[in-house]
C-alpha cells in the first residue's frame, strides 16, 4: 500500500501569511525611506534591495544541495550552528521555498516597485528623459541585475553549500542565543 502524500496546505498557508507581512513590511520600510531621499540614496536601497533577493536565492539554493554528512560529526562534538545546519537541510523544501518564493519574490517586487519610484524622480529631475524612457531603464536595470546576480549565485551556492549552510546555521545559533538570553534577563 502506497503512502498518502502529505498535504502541505499548512505550510502553503503559512508561507502566504507571512509573504504578505514581509511585503507590507519591507514595502512600508523601502518606501517611507526613499521618499524622502535623494535618488543617490534611493538607488542604493534599490540595489541593497536587488542584493536580498539575491542572497536568499543563494542560500535557498544552497540548502537544497547541501547533504547532512558534513555536519553530523560537528553537531556530535556540540560546534556551534552545526546542528542548526542540520535542521536547515532536513527542511530544506521549506527553507528554499521561504528563501526563493517569499523573499526573492518578494525583494524583486518591491525593487520593482522602488525602480518605478526612481524613475519617476529622475525624469523629474532630468526632463529630456521621457517618463516612459526612464522607467524602461530603471526596470530593465534591475531585471539584469537581478537575473544575472540569481545566476551567479547559483554557480556559488550549489559549489560552495557546505559553506554556506554552516555560516547560516552560526547565525541562526546566534540569533537563538540572543533571544534565549534576552528571556532569561527578563524572569
Amino acid at each position: 500500500m502506497m503512502k498518502k502524500p502529505k498535504s502541505n496546505k499548512r505550510w502553503a498557508a503559512t508561507v502566504t501569511v507571512s509573504a504578505f507581512i514581509i511585503s507590507v513590511l519591507l514595502g512600508l520600510i523601502t518606501n517611507t525611506v526613499v521618499r524622502d531621499l535623494s535618488v543617490m540614496i534611493a538607488f542604493v536601497v534599490l540595489i541593497l534591495v536587488v542584493l536580498l533577493g539575491i542572497v536568499f536565492d543563494i542560500i535557498g539554493m544552497a540548502v537544497a544541495t547541501a547533504t547532512e554528512a558534513p555536519f553530523h560529526a560537528k553537531s556530535s562534538k556540540r560546534v556551534k550552528g552545526a546542528k542548526e545546519s542540520l535542521a536547515l537541510i532536513r527542511n530544506a523544501e521549506k527553507v528554499s521555498s521561504f528563501c526563493n518564493d517569499v523573499i526573492g519574490d518578494i525583494a524583486g517586487v518591491i525593487s520593482g516597485g522602488l525602480a518605478a519610484t526612481i524613475a519617476i524622480s529622475v525624469h523629474m529631475n532630468l526632463p529630456f528623459l521621457t517618463a516612459l524612457g526612464a522607467n524602461l531603464l530603471m526596470t530593465a536595470t534591475v531585471s539584469a541585475a537581478t537575473v544575472g546576480g540569481k545566476a551567479l549565485g547559483k554557480n556559488v551556492a550549489i559549489s560552495e553549500s557546505y559553506y554556506i549552510v554552516e555560516k547560516c546555521g552560526i547565525v541562526i545559533y546566534s540569533f537563538k542565543r540572543i533571544f534565549t538570553i534576552s528571556k532569561k534577563e527578563k524572569r
